[in-house]
């Protein structure tokens, strides 16, 4: 029976040494993952603000771009649709575009690539791809991607602007 006392009480003892040690780890990551935390990030819409500007059969897509963000330069993609479905679109077209010049950095993911700091502009001459009645018709699909320089990198963002009535769709 004393045997089991002294078992106990070394128990106790171990699980108290062990117990106290990782209780201090477990704080010190939560502090540090603190600089990680989601409200330390801009919302994407507010990071890559994107604006439109028309003229006759062309469009100017110009991101602002919040400070210590990016874009992706690969990360675009426009795509003209006819109606909007819930299933696959249909009647799409891919819109070619101009894209400017970014900077090449070395990213820990995707290796060399182009990004866009403060600012990305793509010029779409859309006369050439698609009809007069297309261009004041439609929806353009834009998606694009980018990154915090704290680490944190943002899904594709999407966003539909109705062509015939000249604003961003929800």
């Amino acid at each position: 029976m004393a045997q089991n006392k002294k078992n106990s009480k070394l128990q106790i003892i171990a699980i108290f040494f062990l117990w106290v040690p990782l209780a201090q780890a477990l704080q010190n990551v939560k502090l540090n993952s603190s600089n990680f935390d989601s409200n330390n990030f801009l919302d994407a819409s507010e990071a890559f603000s994107l604006k439109i500007f028309s003229s006759e059969g062309q469009k100017q897509l110009l991101w602002e771009i919040a400070p210590d963000y990016y874009l992706y330069s690969h990360g675009f993609n426009i795509t003209w649709v006819k109606k909007l479905r819930s299933e696959k679109y249909k009647n799409q077209k891919k819109i070619k575009y101009q894209l400017n010049h970014g900077v090449r950095v070395s990213d820990e993911y995707f290796g060399t690539v182009e990004v866009f700091y403060n600012q990305a502009q793509i010029v779409l001459n859309l006369k050439k791809q698609l009809s007069d009645n297309e261009i004041n018709s439609g929806y353009l699909i834009i998606e694009y991607q980018g990154c915090a320089e704290a680490g944190l990198c943002y899904p594709t963002q999407k966003q539909i602007w109705n062509m015939k009535k000249r604003n961003f769709t929800q």
